[in-house]
């Protein structure tokens, strides 16, 4: 699925303006978009403003700048607002986002599998029953999985997925267990194509 970008922060204010109105152009009986909201009457009037307030600043003083960069905020506004109504009507197609006028976010290119994290270990928490999970970033990776045992010993180890073990971080902290009981832990690394192998596997004593 596509994603619309207008990318107009930061910005030369004749830039913005001369995209807007390009948005506008485009819009204008776009029958992807036959009911744009905010309505394009309403953003060419801001725009419009936005430009009589820049060329008043160039010689002005103070509060002729400022008016000016009001005008800027709303035009910025509408904008972004119009952003999502493209997005939510297109529902992701691109060609449509893109007769539109605004741009598509760039897709992340497919990477395959990658390896499970190393250097995975447990240290105490701040807290009783805390502990944290620490391990080596893998690049290019999604995010990264933890799961949890505390009966390593059994025939069969039961591996559990922590309720806040879907992250985007190099550590994980791990709170809630009985202190003096002793838990082990796996990390999984997250890619474009799925899951990977599971790491080593590093364990310690809760406070």
């Amino acid at each position: 699925m596509g994603h619309a970008i207008v990318n107009l922060d930061g910005k030369p204010i004749p830039d913005i303006i001369e995209k807007v109105r390009d948005i506008v152009n485009k819009m204008t009986g776009n029958v992807n978009f036959t009911t744009p909201s905010p309505g394009l009457p309403l953003i060419t009037t801001a725009v419009d403003k936005l430009e009589t307030d820049y060329q008043a600043a160039l010689d002005g003083g103070k509060s002729l700048k400022t008016i000016m960069r009001l005008s800027r905020i709303q035009v910025l506004l509408l904008m972004s607002l119009l952003r999502d109504y493209v997005q939510n009507t297109s529902e992701g197609d691109d060609v449509q986002i893109l007769s539109s006028g605004f741009g598509l976010r760039k897709k992340r290119a497919p990477v395959g599998e990658l390896p499970p994290p190393g250097n995975v270990r447990v240290g105490f928490g701040l807290h009783p029953g805390e502990l944290i999970v620490r391990w080596g970033g893998v690049p290019l990776r999604s995010g990264y999985k933890v799961q949890i045992t505390s009966d390593l010993g059994a025939p069969v180890v039961v591996w559990t997925d922590l309720p806040n073990g879907i992250t985007g971080k190099v550590r994980l902290v791990v709170g809630g267990l009985n202190s003096g009981s002793t838990y082990w832990f796996r990390v999984f690394t997250y890619s474009t194509v799925g899951l990977s192998g599971p790491s080593g596997i590093a364990g310690h004593m809760a406070p």
